[in-house]
């Protein structure tokens, strides 16, 4: 059978957990005082909020008052983090040891996730032979450290990785796409399934392009944030929020947003392009799956005998062309003998279709806002590095993630190219997903897909929302396939997953993808009349104006008086900030924008000496990455972009000059 090392694996697994009385075993843990009783996965206790797919509260551990605290407190985050020493001690703000690792497990009970801070490799060993006598994996490493948490994670593989990149991009303004990619790329060499970012980073546009391109975001924001801060945070697309105001994170996740709020849009994955409509794995087919607002097109590849990547779903070409040939036996001359057209023969649009290679797709997805998915069949291990080298010369990194079923494959991408986002495909889970305990059944997935450093990515039947749950939690993607039908989709559409692969991507063509709103300035003054209204983005690009469903006002409430869409500033002066939210009319979703703040200032006559006069019209400065002069934002698949020129600092020039590049932009 193709996955008997798979189902072996499961077997081994299912074996161990029998072994535990009532769920609980005690094991002996090196040099660290007393002795934890383990389970092997944490049952998440942290209350189900109104997001979609759920985002982790996270909290750091720096005092056993604090320890104390969160394990008994009726309300708990899915996360508590700890810096531990070589002698595996949990020390505190100050290096001073309050805890040691057995302490900080017996008292969390496994009802809260741990995450352990790793930065020296005497520490990493500890843990790495604490864990494994132990028998416990259901944790996460977190590191800025990127070779220690490669070397880590590689002998502990069951665990999530977490890379840190606060102090990479601290001094940052806004991450350009190239540096979104460096995160990609960082993340899948070593071993991590989640960035952790600074909040100013997090935006909506940003993470969402991170989360499209199988990254993960941890947001890090401040231990005493205020409202907008936290609602920045929950809006972001993050999948996990680092404060100590998580009890307040809490409410406003799980009471005050929305039900069904929406913060992380799925991927419209047309499967072998839209075989519904036109012939499966053909670019035609492919074309107009993008045409009918597929994020994503996926595809099968073989090796040619002559060394071509070429497309087909089987190994043989007998199920949709008009002969029976062997994918990997014949030349690419041969191959493209054949019509790809079985129940096609009479169409007169694709009748006629030839067998594509790689190359094909790669010529007609070149810079169209639309990504390809790559499912390598082929068990040769020379085609990684051909797609490898393609992808790359045709500087198509940011538009392809590789997926397989193959384990040998699996193996091969981590040795010739473990900067390429890896989806791990597995239709045997069927047995062992039943829902009765997601987080438990979590750790049975794991043991497979884990240790490629790989997205899940199940036949779709296999799952419930709590078991999507349980990985967003950790921040492990779930891309489902296959989906038949407008049922299919819609049924399951808010269920948490990542993506969404199936025949009939036209059928969420018109529910909504993205909202933003931008104000026409952030100063108003007493009086002044705002009209609120949004960009709404549906999955096939159009994108139109419309008033929000709801305005909520976070802070500065008293400054202003909403009637519908309109605002009106009625205060003097201060500052105000608020969110807007659209519900989607077929589904009943909402989507928020991220806090949009405002300054109220009363009009003052201002003059200018002659000598500075003189100065401003003498005066030009070059607008850089992160500076006001000459920025303006767009959508560049969701990473900040900059304008950069020279810009004349005459004031009502300057203003033009702005306006002018946003409005091109």
């Amino acid at each position: 059978m193709k996955h008997t090392r798979i189902l072996s694996a499961l077997i081994a697994g299912l074996l161990a957990t029998s072994t535990l009385v009532s769920g609980l075993t005690v094991h002996a843990a090196a040099e660290s005082g007393t002795k934890a009783a383990a389970q092997t996965y944490v049952a998440v206790s942290q209350p189900t909020t109104h997001i979609v797919g759920d985002i982790a509260m996270i909290r750091e551990i720096n005092s056993k008052a604090e320890l104390d605290a969160v394990s008994t407190a009726s309300t708990k985050p899915a996360t508590t983090l700890y810096t531990v020493n070589k002698d595996l001690k949990v020390l505190g703000t100050d290096g001073a040891p309050f805890a040691t690792l057995d302490e900080v497990l017996t008292a969390l009970n496994y009802k809260i996730l741990p995450a352990f801070r790793i930065s020296d490799q005497a520490t990493a060993d500890a843990l790495i032979t604490y864990l494994k006598e132990l028998n416990f994996f259901d944790c996460l490493l977190i590191s800025a450290d990127q070779t220690l948490l490669k070397t880590t994670r590689e002998a502990l593989p069951y665990t999530v990785g977490v890379l840190d990149c606060t102090e990479t991009y601290k001094d940052a303004a806004a991450l350009t796409t190239e540096q979104c990619l460096d995160i990609r790329r960082a993340t899948k060499t070593y071993n991590a399934n989640v960035a952790i970012l600074p909040a100013h980073l997090c935006t909506k546009d940003t993470v969402q392009y991170l989360f499209e391109h199988q990254v993960n975001v941890w947001t890090q924001i401040s231990d005493e944030p205020t409202v907008t801060e936290q609602y920045h945070a929950l809006l972001s697309g993050a999948v996990g929020v680092i404060s100590d105001a998580t009890d307040s994170l809490l409410d406003i996740a799980c009471n005050k947003l929305a039900e069904n709020t929406l913060t992380r849009t799925p991927l419209n994955v047309g499967h072998r392009g839209i075989p519904t409509l036109a012939p499966e794995c053909t670019v035609e087919g492919s074309l107009l799956a993008y045409e009918n607002s597929a994020n994503v097109v996926e595809m099968d590849v073989f090796l040619t005998a002559d060394g071509h990547v070429a497309a087909m779903h089987d190994i043989t070409t007998g199920d949709t062309c008009n002969g029976d040939l062997h994918m990997e036996d014949c030349t690419l001359a041969e191959l493209k003998e054949l019509y790809v057209n079985r129940g096609w023969e009479n169409d007169p649009t694709y009748g006629q279709l030839r067998i594509p290679t790689l190359n094909e797709y790669m010529d007609a997805f070149k810079d169209k806002d639309c990504m390809l998915f790559i499912e390598i069949k082929s068990h040769k291990e020379e085609i990684v590095p051909i797609i490898r080298d393609m992808v790359n010369e045709y500087g198509m990194y940011d538009q392809c993630t590789v997926i397989t079923f193959n384990e040998d494959t699996m193996g091969y991408m981590r040795k010739h190219w473990p900067e390429m986002a890896l989806g791990v495909l597995c239709e045997d889970w069927y047995g062992f997903m039943n829902g009765s305990n997601p987080d438990e059944d979590l750790r049975t997935v794991m043991e497979f897909a884990a240790p490629h450093n790989g997205t899940v990515n199940p036949g779709w039947e296999s799952y419930s929302p709590r078991e999507i749950r349980a990985f967003m939690l950790r921040g492990i993607s779930v891309n489902p396939w296959t989906f038949y039908g407008d049922n299919d989709y819609k049924n399951h559409f808010l269920d948490g997953f990542s993506s969404l692969t199936g025949n009939d991507a036209h059928v969420i063509k018109r529910l909504t993808q993205y909202v933003s709103y931008t104000p026409e300035s952030t100063q108003l003054l007493p009086n002044d009349v705002l009209a609120l209204n949004t960009a709404v983005t549906t999955y096939n690009r159009n994108t139109s104006a419309k008033a929000p469903s709801s305005v909520t006002v976070l802070e500065g409430e008293e400054l202003i008086s909403i009637d519908g869409n309109q605002m009106t500033v009625v205060g003097e002066s201060g500052q105000i900030s608020f969110i807007l939210g659209v519900k989607d009319r077929t589904l009943g979703y909402t989507i928020y924008t991220q806090p949009t703040t405002l300054s109220i200032q009363a009009e003052e006559e201002t003059t200018v000496t002659e000598t500075e006069s003189q100065t401003l019209e003498n005066t030009a400065t070059t607008a850089e990455p992160g500076t006001s002069a000459g920025t303006s934002s767009s959508n560049d698949g969701g990473c900040a972009s900059t304008v950069s020129g020279i810009v004349l600092v005459l004031p009502a020039l300057a203003a033009a000059w702005v306006a002018c590049k946003k409005k091109e932009d």
